[in-house]
């Protein structure tokens, strides 16, 4: 394995990888780090379950030494059995005509269960591929590719490949929650206000100037408050989990930790089937929420654009807007920018009840009053008019 020098590198030991042909290296970059593994399983212990388990116990070994690190798990596997056609995004997916022997089953349960998919679908003069690459899902990576330009002599049954790497901001399902916060909807307001009538307020006409008055009097209702006014719950995290799932979650966590020390056949299946549970338990409760949250559309707008705020790849507006070739800097130029392409798009004509019926066909339930479809520029402006200044993004 060659790093660049202008990465800090250095090796990782793995305590139970002695005894194969397996290398990690931590590269870091740019307050970035990752952790890529290098293995290799000779052809003449391809389908020794007992070394597969060593290679799949070092990567779990590496993944909890480094839990903050994105992991890379790459090298020849010598598992020529193993077909991999597309999944969803750069994942593969196993062929299901794919003869899987034990060792074989090993090595992908063993990967899986640590969180990685295979990303390497590239073949050689024999049709098959050997060479696997293993990602997790803090890491991005790019199509792979055969390499154009080489270092090394290519070996027909080790095409040579490429690919490009980033680190993804992750996707926030947690509101920011303000620890300090009261919820003065469960004070107890019989203690709160026996404690405000006996506080003695000269000591405020005593400071020497307002900054010290307002130091005091802010302490003083923080201590009063300490007493008789509960915490905020933090909110649910994320949003639509319940207490069963985070029975079925410490579950899965309880298995995984029994199975990562012991690599037991029995604790291996128990593992799979909490995990199975959970994930079509996360599945059902996420798709509640979604439900939930489209019907509250109206009811509690707020609800639904900080679902879509955890979606987007940045926060805010873009500095910058583009259409065709006019580009916007300013709130006001941005408007424009807006308000030409509605213009374009809706045409000033008139529109027949079976046109409006049919575009609005996809819209939630009692969202659209069709009995009502006459809009004059002076409803436009009142409605403009009333709008809160909170409502606005800037």
């Amino acid at each position: 394995m060659a790093i660049s020098r202008k990465f800090s590198s250095s090796i990782v030991t793995i305590g139970n990888a002695s005894s194969i042909e397996n290398l990690w290296v931590k590269v870091s970059y740019a307050h970035r780090s990752v952790l890529i593994g290098l293995s290799y399983i000779p052809p003449e212990k391809s389908q020794d379950i007992s070394v597969l388990d060593l290679h799949v116990s070092a990567l779990s070994e590496a993944r909890l030494q480094h839990p903050s690190c994105g992991i890379i798990f790459i090298g020849d596997f010598n598992q020529p059995q193993l077909l991999w056609i597309p999944g969803q995004g750069n994942n593969l997916l196993i062929d299901p005509s794919s003869v899987i022997s034990t060792a074989s089953a090993s090595l992908v349960d063993g990967t899986i269960l640590n969180g990685m998919h295979q990303r390497n679908g590239l073949r050689n003069f024999h049709n098959r591929t050997l060479d696997l690459v293993f990602t997790d899902e803090s890491i991005l990576i790019s199509t792979i590719i055969e390499a154009n330009e080489v270092v090394v002599p290519i070996d027909v049954h080790h095409p040579p490949f490429e690919f490009d790497i980033s680190f993804p901001n992750p996707v926030a399902f947690i509101e920011d929650f303000d620890s300090s916060a009261r919820d003065f909807r469960r004070a107890d307001f019989e203690v709160l206000n026996r404690a405000l009538s006996e506080i003695d307020w000269t000591n405020l006409q005593r400071c020497a100037d307002v900054d010290m008055a307002v130091s005091t009097f802010c302490s003083i209702l923080s201590e009063v408050f300490d007493n008789s006014v509960p915490l905020v719950r933090p909110p649910l995290r994320p949003p639509w989990t319940n207490s069963r799932l985070k029975q079925l979650k410490q579950i899965r966590s309880k298995w995984l930790r029994l199975f990562s020390s012991s690599r037991c056949p029995f604790l291996k299946t128990k593992l799979n089937d909490a995990t199975r549970r959970y994930r079509i338990y996360n599945r059902l409760c996420y798709r509640r929420y979604l439900d939930r949250t489209q019907s509250d559309l109206r009811r509690n707008p707020k609800t639904f654009w900080k679902f879509v705020n955890t979606k987007r790849k940045e926060s805010g507006l873009p500095a910058v807007l583009h259409l065709n070739d006019r580009t916007a800097e300013s709130s006001a130029e941005k408007c424009n920018l807006f308000a030409n392409h509605f213009s374009s798009v809706f045409p000033i004509q008139s529109l027949s009840a079976d046109q409006i019926n049919a575009a609005v066909t996809l819209l939630p339930r009692d969202v659209l009053d069709l009995d009502i479809f006459a809009i004059t520029e002076e409803m436009v402006l009142d409605a403009i008019n009333n709008l809160k200044f909170s409502t606005s993004t800037e």
